[in-house]
């Protein structure tokens, strides 16, 4: 996983709490002002780069960023880290750390940590990787020798975050074009193996818009 930190994760149990603003440390006037997030699906194992830029709206640094995995996602998790994109240069790895427990509403959070503070009026740009395992579902769960093996994708149309993104797309990559149904959440379109949805804009904070996605295998 070069250039990235791992994070590898357990959970034996998920707790129902809250995870909001000062409880959190997420600060209210950071927000995401654009997400750019590729959904690899072409192994059985589920891969996720989101590019985020954020930008510091309040009068005080912010020395650390903080990104979601999805509820139903975090017991898959295998693999979490971050790295900071620095122009004509490798990027740097990032620390990143579970904040809180786990909520069915708001997904893991965890605290990325910024090598140098975001200054007021400053924007970073940070990349989140995660890797995910035994996530896909087989559909239907039995078959016949005489019917075809399906794979069933479920996650958000959004990028899952506790800021207010301003504007973002998600890309699907798929292993061939066999598509056997997608959910459609406007603007979307289907191109060979691709599925691009948005751009959507001016979402708040936790946004959650079902994603599904059938396959063939």
């Amino acid at each position: 996983m070069g250039g990235f930190r791992a994070v590898l994760v357990t959970f034996v149990a998920l707790s129902i709490v809250s995870c909001h603003g000062a409880d959190s440390g997420v600060d209210a006037n950071v927000v995401v002002s654009k997400a750019t997030r590729l959904v690899d699906l072409t192994t059985h194992i589920l891969k996720i780069n989101a590019t985020l830029t954020f930008e510091n709206g309040g009068s005080a640094p912010a020395k650390h960023v903080f990104c979601t995995v999805e509820t139903s996602h975090a017991q898959h998790l295998s693999f979490i880290g971050a790295s900071l994109e620095k122009p004509g240069d490798s990027d740097v790895e990032l620390q990143v750390t579970p904040s809180g427990k786990a909520n069915p509403k708001e997904g893991q959070l965890y605290k990325i940590s910024l090598p140098t503070a975001l200054s007021p009026s400053g924007s970073i740009t940070v990349t989140v990787e995660t890797i995910f395992t035994d996530i896909l579902e087989p559909y239907p769960s039995e078959i016949t020798q005489a019917e075809k093996q399906l794979i069933r994708y479920r996650g958000n149309h959004y990028v899952l975050s506790p800021y207010k993104i301003v504007t973002q797309t998600t890309t699907v990559k798929l292993p061939n074009s066999q598509v056997i149904s997608h959910s459609q959440l406007k603007p979307a379109q289907l191109s060979d193996n691709v599925i691009t949805y948005g751009s959507y804009e001016n979402q708040a904070p936790f946004a959650f818009d079902k994603l599904q996605i059938g396959r063939a295998v």
